[in-house]
């Protein structure tokens, strides 16, 4: 039990570690310095390998010293480093000999992991040369999959039978895998000291790593100049602070069907190594297993700054690939969300206090009645929207936890109890007359252009995308306020759950890759602050990280902020790849809201119709 423990602790670990190492930018001209190893010498790869990715030092800048003894402490240290080297406040210790500053968190760390133990309980005796049994163990102890090897290997060297009890399972699987070798004479010589080669050997060996990498890095769409320079700049930083990996970049335009080319390219088993990609994309290749689980490749890091409701788009809850159900199959590049704009001098003018958050359906509906009315001649409606578009009403039905898909089951969720509820709220403001006359048919763009002229009050469900932008950059008559100071944003409503439409091109690593360490450091650079900041600027969306949407840009923007909020405690709606959902959800509605069908006539209508199109993807 305490293996499984420290099994799913490390998955973690080794997730933030793998792609947190800090390479310092001296580090590839050292191992290039080293005199004292040669390319023709068996351990020059490893050496070098490992030298670059800043897990080992030489003893002076120009001397690596590949046959000098390993000490304890100098190994924990590479694993710690390997690791991402974590901070180890609030860790406490029984070991009473780490007096050096250089060892003594990795010590802390590793030991508290369960990685390594001491010589006795209160002592480490980091300065004694590590054996070839005890590193063997280390490595042994940190990888999950090695619980419960079977394969025996000792019996083929002539001291097999001299491996310590505790080590045996470690050396028997360290054989099998191919780590580690014997010696001259057919011999292991476990309890022989490993040198600083060695170490180096097996630590590439073990974590897979190589000196050189290309990543090979496609994008569909992408093609706006503006947008593939940015990403370019940012990949060219991403090389820099991991000298031994170099990016292949190229943008596809939509034009282009790049989505045909990636599956040809997946199924020719010559796909890139990272791929960004439009949803629902990702679902049908994670159903086919044709996508790796970034659970395990992203940084913990980066896990834990992606907001919910974007995080929730990426995992796999689909029936075809058990395997992957539950984890995830891709992460959004940018974010994108629906919110409620809304006209202030109407508020003002009618003596409304402005939209907050956690409002209820009810509270809206009140709030669209007291807006509705005569201002300056005109007729104003208090809540512009529109049936036509699914996602103007689903979180209606969202916030009393109803589904469109049963994820586990692949039926239809829409004969419930929350579902009838939802859209009885939603009918209210048909019946109640807030809405404008012919909404059931309206386009956006006609909705859009009630707003701009001072006919609707709030813009019910309004995304950050093109349209948000136009209505701040209309201009207005002379001595009118403009738009963007008169422009409120506010979450849309919540009952049960307060929740909102979120949707995103996503990153992806095919199955096919041979770098799937790299190709997740990779993401893991793509999400993190630095990338998302500049490249969400450009591009005019929401950054996928917390971290980056706290810039002042996107924190101090009246409008951008209001987005960024709307964001926190949001849903996504998830069609699961069964094409045609929209427009079910769409005409079942509209004939409903004229009167044609009853609200029961219309849930059956509605589940009948999704089950049906399930039944078809799922043929």
């Amino acid at each position: 039990m305490k293996k499984r423990i420290l099994s799913f602790a490390l998955v973690l670990c080794m997730a933030l570690g793998i792609f947190g190492i800090s390479v310092p930018s001296t580090s590839a001209a050292e191992a290039i310095g080293f005199e004292d190893v040669k390319e023709d010498q068996w351990y020059y790869e490893f050496v070098m390998t490992a030298a670059v990715r800043g897990l080992v030092n030489g003893i002076d800048s120009n001397t690596f010293a590949p046959n000098n003894n390993i000490t304890r402490a100098q190994f924990a240290t590479i694993l710690y480093r390997y690791l991402g080297s974590p901070a180890v406040e609030g860790i406490d210790t029984e070991f009473r000999d780490l007096t050096a500053d250089w060892y003594k968190d990795a010590v802390i760390y590793m030991s508290h992991l369960g990685v390594i133990k001491g010589i006795a309980k209160d002592r480490f005796e980091p300065g004694k040369n590590i054996t070839r049994e005890q590193l063997v163990t280390m490595l042994y102890r940190m990888r999950e999959e090695a619980e419960g090897t079977t394969e025996y290997q000792l019996s083929k060297f002539k001291d097999g039978d001299t491996v310590s009890e505790w080590a045996r399972s470690a050396m028997n699987w360290a054989i099998g895998e191919g780590i580690i070798s014997g010696m001259t004479g057919g011999v292991l010589k476990p309890h022989g000291n490993a040198t600083r080669a060695q170490a180096a050997k097996v630590i590439c060996l073990n974590f897979g790593l190589s000196q050189n990498v290309t990543l090979r890095f496609w994008q569909a769409g992408g093609d706006n100049a503006a947008a593939s320079t940015t990403m370019r700049l940012i990949l060219d930083k991403f090389e820099l602070l991991y000298p031994w990996i170099t990016v292949e970049y190229e943008a596809i335009p939509w034009s282009d069907d790049p989505h045909t080319q990636f599956q040809i390219a997946i199924a020719n088993g010559a796909c890139a190594d990272v791929l960004v990609m439009g949803s629902p994309l990702d679902f049908d290749l994670a159903g086919e297993g044709k996508l790796l689980p970034l659970d395990g490749l992203l940084s913990a890091q980066v896990l834990s700054d992606i907001p919910d409701i974007l995080k929730d788009q990426g995992v796999y809850y689909g029936g075809a690939n058990p395997d992957m159900y539950g984890k995830l199959m891709s992460v959004p590049l940018y974010g994108s969300n629906r919110a409620m704009l809304y006209n202030k001098e109407i508020f003002d003018f009618f003596g409304v206090e402005y939209p907050t958050e956690g409002m209820s359906h009810a509270d809206l509906l009140e709030m669209a009645k007291k807006l509705t009315g005569e201002m300056n001649g005109k007729k104003v409606y208090g809540l512009g929207t529109r049936p036509a578009s699914a996602d103007q009403y689903m979180n209606f039905v969202w916030n009393y936890g109803a589904k469109l898909i049963d994820p586990e089951t692949m039926t239809a969720g829409t004969d419930s109890p929350e579902w009838k509820k939802g859209i009885q709220d939603y009918m209210a403001f048909y019946e109640t007359g807030v809405v404008p006359e012919d909404a059931i048919n309206m386009s956006g763009a006609h909705m859009k252009e009630l707003f701009l002229n001072g006919e609707v009050a709030i813009f019910g469900n309004a995304a950050l995308d093109y349209q948000v932008y136009e209505i701040i950059e209309t201009p207005v008559g002379e001595g009118e306020t403009p738009w963007n100071e008169k422009l409120g944003v506010a979450p849309l409503v919540g009952e049960t759950y307060a929740t909102t439409y979120c949707g995103a091109d996503v990153m992806a690593i095919p199955a096919t890759t041979q770098n799937p360490q790299d190709a997740g450091l990779l993401l893991s650079y793509l999400m993190g602050t630095e990338a998302q900041t500049p490249y969400s600027k450009i591009i005019g969306y929401l950054p996928t990280v917390k971290s980056a949407a706290a810039d002042p840009y996107f924190a101090e923007d009246p409008i951008l902020s209001g987005y960024v909020a709307a964001m926190e405690g949001g849903h996504y709606f998830d069609y699961y790849g069964v094409a045609g959902c929209g427009t079910v959800l769409k005409y079942n509605l509209q004939a409903l809201l004229n009167g044609e069908v009853t609200i029961d006539e219309y849930i059956a209508n509605l589940t009948a119709d999704i089950n049906a199109r399930i039944d078809e993807f799922l043929q």
